[in-house]
């Protein structure tokens, strides 16, 4: 999982970056679903490994994008699960979009 953090504020200046962030990851997932090829065309170079091996690599990962309530859900259900529930004292370290 990757999560990224960012300061209340800054996130209420910089809505439009962050939309443009949420956008940009929406496509990089659905490119990566429907055409692994092409992604790894575009990527092995940064990462410097065989296209094979990404290829692999890719089939099996499982990607999505969870933010606002979603997103809090899933973090809030994990930490359930590994027996470190989180209570409502975490609820300002969560930007909630309108997603």
């Amino acid at each position: 999982q990757v999560a990224m953090f960012v300061k209340a504020d800054w996130a209420a200046q910089h809505r439009d970056l962050l939309e443009k962030l949420h956008q940009e990851l929406e496509q990089a997932i659905r490119l990566i679903a429907d055409d692994p090829q092409q992604a790894v065309a575009l990527t092995k170079d940064a990462f410097g490994f065989s296209e094979p091996a990404l290829l692999a690599s890719l089939k099996r990962t499982s990607f999505a994008l969870k933010t606002g309530d979603a997103l809090k859900q899933e973090i809030f259900d994990y930490y359930r699960l590994i027996g470190q529930p989180l209570d409502e004292t975490c609820d300002p370290f969560f930007e909630l979009d309108s997603r």
